[in-house]
Order: C-alpha cells, then sequence, then structure tokens
C-alpha cells in the first residue's frame, strides 16, 4: 500500500514539474514576443524620423540650388537631379504679383499653346474650310499644301500637317513625307518651335506624321529611328509641355513602336518612363491650378499631396517676398528608395492616412505601427504580417524545442514509473504463479508419497502376512514410487535452466523427422491421428539438442490437450519461407482462448478452466519453447488451430 502511495506521489510531482516547466516557457514566450514589438515600435518610429528629416532636407537642397539660376540653368538642374533620383520629379517657382492673384512663372515656362480658331480664320485656311464639303478628299491636299507657303508658322505647319494626314490615309506616304518637309518645314525641336511660336503639339504631331510616312514607305528603321529621337526629347518635358504631347507618347507613338519594333530599347524606355511623365503631369496641374494661386507669404516648407492617392507630393516654400519654389516628388519611387536602406526593407508597409491604401510592401500593415512625424505626416509606417510571423516563428521553434525537452524529461519519468510498476506488478504475479505452481507440485507429489506411506504402514502392522498381498503391496509401492520419479524428472526437465550447447549447423529436417519418428507410437497409442508434411529446408545454426526438446514439447501438449469427445488429428508442417523455415503444429484440440495466446508463453502460466490443466501441466513447457527459439534468434506465436484447436508457428533464421 505505502508503495502504491509512493508511486501516486512521484507521479504527481513530475506532472507538476512538468506543468510548472510548461507554464514557465510559454510565459518567456510571451514577454519575449512583447519586447521584441517593443524593439521594432521604437525601430519604426526612428526610420519614420530619418525618412521625414531626408525629405525636408533634399527638397531644401534642390529648391535653394536653383534660387539664382534663369529659366535654362532651371530646366539643366532640373534634368540633372531626375536622372540621379528614382524619385525626383521636377521643380517650380513662381512669384505673385504685388496686391493680385496673378501668378507669373519663372520656371518652367507655360510655352505656347495652339490656337485653332484663330488657324482657322486665316485667309487660307477659312477658304479651304469652306470649300471642304464640297470636294472630294483627293482635291484637299494639294489646297493645304497651297498654305503651307503662309507667312504665320504656326499657319503653315498646321496645313503642312493637314496636307500630309491626308495623304496617309489615302495611302500616299512619299507625298505625305514631301509635304512635311517642304521648303520652310523641316521637323523642328521644341526649343525651336517655342522661338518661332509654335505649340509643341503641332510640332510632335508633324514629326510623328513624318515618322509614319516613313514606316508605310517601307523605311521602318528610318522610323525607328524617327520616333526615338522624338521620344528621347518628349518624355522628360515638364508639364506645361506635357499636357500638349502625353497623349501622343501614350497613344499612336507607343501603339507605332510596338508595331514596327515591339523589342527596341526606345519602346522599354517609353514604357519606363511614361508613369513619370503622367505624375509629372498631374503634379504640374496641381501647382498651375490650386498651389500657386493660394501661395502664402512666408510658408516654410509645406507639403501638399492629393487626397485621393495620386503618387505626387509637392513640396514648397516661399524664398522671398513674393517667390515660391516647390519640387515635386514620387511617392511611390520616394518610399521605395528609403526602404531599400533600412534594415528589414522587405518587411515594411507604408500607407496613407486617408484610405490605408498599400504605398510600399507585399503584405498587410500588422500591429506596431507609427505616423510620420512632420512632412509626410500623411504617411503611417508599419511592419508587415510576415515580419511578425517570422519572429514568431523562430520564437516559436525555441519554444517548442524547450517544451520538448520538458515533455521528453516527464515522458521519460512516466516510463520509467511506469515500468517500475509494471516491474512490481510482474513480480507479484509472477510470485503468485510460483505459488500456485508450488501449491499444484506440492499436491501432485503428495498423492504418491501417500499412497506409499500407506502401503508401508499397513505393512509394518502385519497386514502383509500373507505373501501374496505383500507382494501387491510392493508393486502398489514400486508403481507409485515410478509415478513419483516420472513426475519429479518431468518437472525438472522443463523448470531447470538449459545452457545452450556450442553452436553448430545443423538439418532441421532431419531433426523433425527424428522426433517425429519417436513419438508416432505415443500418438497410435493415444489415439491421435498423425499428419506429416515436411519439406526440405536447408540447415539452421545452433544447438540441436534444444529445438529438439523443444519440438518434443509442442507434440507432447498436442497429445496432452486432446479433446475427447471426437478423432484427434495433429499436423506436422515444415516449409521454407524465404530466408526462414517455418515449423507449425496444429491440433484439433481444447485450443487456446485467443486472450492467452502470448501470455502462455510466460513461466507458469496456464490456462485454467473446465476440461483443463488435468493432464499435470505447471506452465513451463511452452516458455521453455520459447526462450529456445529465442536463443536461436527465431520466433514463436499460437493461432487458432484446427476446428478450434491450437497451432504453434515456430520460425527459425536459415544459413545461406
Amino acid at each position: 500500500m505505502l508503495r502504491r502511495l509512493s508511486y501516486w506521489a512521484i507521479g504527481v510531482a513530475l506532472g507538476l514539474l512538468v506543468l510548472i516547466g510548461v507554464g514557465q516557457t510559454i510565459k518567456l514566450q510571451l514577454d519575449i514576443e512583447a519586447q521584441e514589438a517593443q524593439r521594432a515600435e521604437a525601430a519604426l518610429s526612428n526610420e519614420a524620423r530619418r525618412w521625414d528629416l531626408e525629405v525636408n532636407e533634399r527638397s531644401a537642397d534642390w529648391m535653394q540650388s536653383v534660387e539664382d539660376l534663369d529659366a535654362e540653368g532651371t530646366g539643366s538642374r532640373e534634368r540633372y537631379y531626375r536622372e540621379r533620383s528614382t524619385f525626383f520629379e521636377a521643380i517650380y517657382r513662381w512669384e505673385r504679383l504685388p496686391g493680385s492673384q496673378e501668378v507669373r512663372w519663372t520656371y518652367p515656362m507655360v510655352g505656347v499653346r495652339e490656337d485653332l480658331p484663330t488657324i482657322n480664320r486665316s485667309p487660307c485656311i477659312s477658304q479651304i474650310r469652306r470649300q471642304e464639303r464640297r470636294l472630294p478628299p483627293e482635291d484637299l491636299p494639294p489646297l493645304f499644301l497651297t498654305c503651307a507657303k503662309d507667312a504665320d508658322p504656326q499657319v503653315a505647319l498646321f496645313a503642312s500637317t493637314e496636307a500630309a494626314s491626308r495623304l496617309l490615309e489615302m495611302g500616299k506616304p512619299a507625298q505625305a513625307a514631301n509635304a512635311l518637309m517642304r521648303p520652310g518645314m523641316a521637323l523642328l525641336t521644341l526649343s525651336e518651335a517655342q522661338n518661332k511660336g509654335i505649340s509643341a503639339r503641332r510640332v510632335t504631331l508633324h514629326r510623328s506624321l513624318h515618322a509614319q510616312a516613313l514606316a508605310q514607305g517601307g523605311r521602318p528603321r528610318f522610323a525607328v529611328a524617327e520616333y526615338e529621337e522624338l521620344v528621347k526629347e518628349l518624355i522628360h518635358q515638364p508639364g506645361p509641355v506635357l499636357e500638349q504631347i502625353l497623349a501622343f507618347l501614350e497613344g499612336p507613338i507607343q501603339a507605332d513602336l510596338q508595331a514596327l519594333a515591339p523589342e527596341s530599347e526606345v519602346l522599354a524606355m517609353l514604357r519606363q518612363e511614361l508613369p513619370r511623365a503622367r505624375t509629372r503631369l498631374q503634379g504640374w496641374q496641381e501647382v498651375e491650378a490650386r498651389l500657386a494661386p493660394r501661395s502664402e507669404p512666408g510658408a516654410q516648407q509645406r507639403v501638399v499631396i492629393d487626397p485621393y492617392g495620386s503618387p505626387w507630393i509637392l513640396v514648397y516654400s516661399s524664398v522671398g517676398a513674393d517667390n515660391y519654389s516647390a519640387v515635386q516628388l514620387d511617392e511611390s519611387a520616394m518610399l521605395e528608395s528609403f526602404a531599400q536602406r533600412s534594415a528589414t526593407p522587405e518587411f515594411l508597409v507604408v500607407a496613407r492616412l486617408s484610405d490605408g491604401e498599400l504605398r510600399y510592401g507585399d503584405g498587410l500593415a500588422s500591429m506596431a505601427t507609427t505616423q510620420f512625424p512632420r512632412m509626410l505626416a500623411h504617411l503611417r509606417i508599419g511592419y508587415s504580417q510576415a515580419f511578425f510571423e517570422e519572429a514568431r516563428s523562430r520564437y516559436r521553434n525555441s519554444l517548442l524545442s524547450t517544451l520538448l525537452s520538458i515533455l521528453v524529461g516527464g515522458a521519460i519519468g512516466v516510463a520509467a514509473l511506469a515500468a517500475r510498476v509494471a516491474a512490481d506488478r510482474r513480480r507479484e504475479e509472477l510470485a503468485v504463479r510460483q505459488r500456485e505452481f508450488a501449491t499444484r507440485v506440492t499436491h501432485e507429489l503428495k498423492t504418491p508419497l501417500a499412497g506409499i506411506r500407506v502401503m508401508a504402514e499397513n505393512i509394518e502392522l502385519g497386514a502383509a502376512g500373507d505373501p501374496a498381498v505383500a507382494r501387491a503391496f510392493a508393486r502398489r509401492i514400486l508403481t507409485e514410487s515410478d509415478k513419483l520419479t516420472a513426475r519429479i524428472d518431468e518437472i525438472l526437465s522443463v523448470a531447470r535452466t538449459r545452457t545452450p550447447a556450442r553452436p553448430q549447423h545443423y538439418d532441421i529436417e532431419e531433426l523433425l523427422d527424428g522426433a517425429l519418428d519417436e513419438w508416432e507410437p505415443r500418438f497410435e497409442d493415444a489415439g491421435v491421428e498423425l499428419i506429416r508434411d515436411v519439406e526440405p529446408v536447408g540447415e539452421a545454426f545452433g544447438d540441436p539438442a534444444l529445438m529438439r526438446d523443444a519440438m518434443v514439447c509442442l507434440l507432447d501438449n498436442a497429445i496432452k490437450y486432446k479433446r475427447t469427445d471426437r478423432p484427434s488429428r495433429v499436423e506436422v508442417k515444415l516449409s521454407r519461407q524465404k530466408d526462414e523455415a517455418e515449423l507449425s503444429v496444429s491440433d484439433n484440440g481444447i485450443g487456446v482462448p485467443k486472450s492467452k495466446r502470448e501470455a502462455i508463453f510466460q513461466p507458469f502460466v496456464r490456462v485454467e478452466g473446465p476440461d483443463r490443466g488435468l493432464s499435470g501441466g505447471h506452465g513451463l513447457g511452452l516458455s521453455f519453447v520459447n526462450d529456445a527459439v529465442d536463443s536461436q534468434k527465431g520466433s514463436v506465436r499460437c493461432e487458432e488451430g484446427i476446428a478450434g484447436g491450437a497451432r504453434f508457428v515456430l520460425r527459425l533464421p536459415l544459413q545461406n
């Protein structure tokens, strides 16, 4: 009782230790995660301050660098910055006339805009417009070409492009090219057109029509070269020019290049630069329409954004009483540039406060987020959920390894305790079996001893005075003595520990045949039919005498536990199964219950019940068989036999 209580106490203590260890480990994990979140928030705050300060300083440097430059110098400086910064887009400079809302642009210059109503009212063009509906299409190009000699360069270039576009529609590319290159109509650059008072839109149309004429005239390489020169000039233009020409770049020019040279470098450059050009145009439209007219004297570096999510940022400042400067930044490119210089660029997420639209990063913002302090106050920065998942994964692996160590230690303790309990239970069961064995053996030995004692007492009292009676008593004493000796020899033969002889090679078939030949008369005397099915299987390596005794024990059991209510039959079969010999002894006797088919190979285990145990078994025979087979690295098992009987199967490894 005390021992059982001690086991319970040890088990409870072990369980409590495991629970305490698991609880402390989980608490440590939570503490580490909280500390990691605090460190992440501190790192985010540092990143936000650094980015904000960099935007402030770089914007101020860009604006100050052009304070003393004219428009041409400012344009050169702007192109320089745009080539060397991924997120710089444009510079704007303007002044407010004193006492007025009127704005005068210092840079970029607004430039010439095409006035179509005025052009259509010119004498030559107006005359064509009056006749246009009555004349066939082929008569119109010559009429427009007569207007290409007009003294007004805007009218002349308009007439030339009108004639060329109609000639291209009629499939006359050579004539269209001639119309575009008439004297005085050479291909102009944008700066040349500005000096002549011609709009950027008309110059772009003029040059793109010339490239189309070259393409339709069978000279695609020259057309691509013409487009390449045009694109390089147009794509980096400031906002006022982009208002006039961006539609050409996005539409016909891009479509023609796709058809003429889909793998060309100029098409790749156009696709890469178009988003920046669109952003630059949006910024210019914002500055022109709202920022410049509403700029306040003395403004110190303020930020303007599009609340609806356009990817530009305008940083502007007053640089004098009525003079102002602004720089335009690409928000997405700026955030990506800043993030790439951070410690964990792949986990940073930046979103606008207004709509939460993701600007950089490929995940959703997690719990650690912070707002930028000043210049970028419309943004918030955070770590993606993947950042914390990765951190948790690292902690989880550490936690699992610690928990695994604790649980393994606990499992080992439980297993050791269970093994101890099982050993005690096994020892108790063995003690019970030994007592039962001793009781059974004592009873079986006392019976012949009692008969011998009775015969001896009768002789001592003179009851055997008659010689015939004396001889009968003597024979009875000898019979009982023989029974007693046979019983003792039987018990000793299976109870004593057999030490295997020196291992040797032996033929299993020969060994089994010898045992069967010896036991066949006993089967006949017992009225048991013996069926032999023995095949050659080869040699085994071990103690042949020990194995023969094991075979004999199985044959003896087949006779001993037969049924008396039907003819008895025993089948002995020897066959080869791959690298093993299989010996089976099957009978139709009283059998072995399924629940006892493993236990019967333990010492002192017997199957009790009606019609069992009458043959004098002591629970040692099958234990001996198991030990003998195990000594040769074999196995033995009990199965269902013939008609409810038993079947014992031995497997022994063979020597190749």
